[in-house]
């Protein structure tokens, strides 16, 4: 179990750990070219921090089926790849996710991190 352990926003509580935690999430928002909420856009961080050189973001993009710069996930990610005649219906997802989330409101632990 690791309920002996702190969640991660138990944490942050500081105005520098949360500083710290923005600048991550803006030097991510750079690297994807994925735009702050507010429609900003950020400049690539500089080094050490950048995507490598095996392949571009765009190689990426095509081989995992995401776009973030417009945030979209692809059908095929979606899919995990499989066929979607092979998944089950979309009745039994919502299901499946209903059940899970009425489970969930009863245990707040297993979604907090804590189960």
């Amino acid at each position: 179990s690791r309920a002996h352990r702190q969640w991660f926003r138990e944490v942050q509580t500081s105005p520098a750990q949360l500083q710290h935690e923005t600048l991550g999430k803006y030097r991510i928002c750079g690297l994807l070219g994925t735009p702050w909420p507010d429609g900003r856009l950020h400049e690539l961080p500089a080094q050490p921090y950048g995507l490598g050189k095996a392949r571009s973001l765009g190689d990426y993009e095509h081989f995992a089926g995401v776009d973030f710069k417009r945030q979209i996930v692809h059908e095929r990610a979606r899919n995990g790849g499989i066929d979607p005649e092979l998944l089950p219906p979309q009745w039994a997802e919502e299901e499946r996710n209903r059940m899970m989330q009425a489970s969930q409101m009863q245990d707040v632990a297993s979604w907090a991190g804590k189960g």
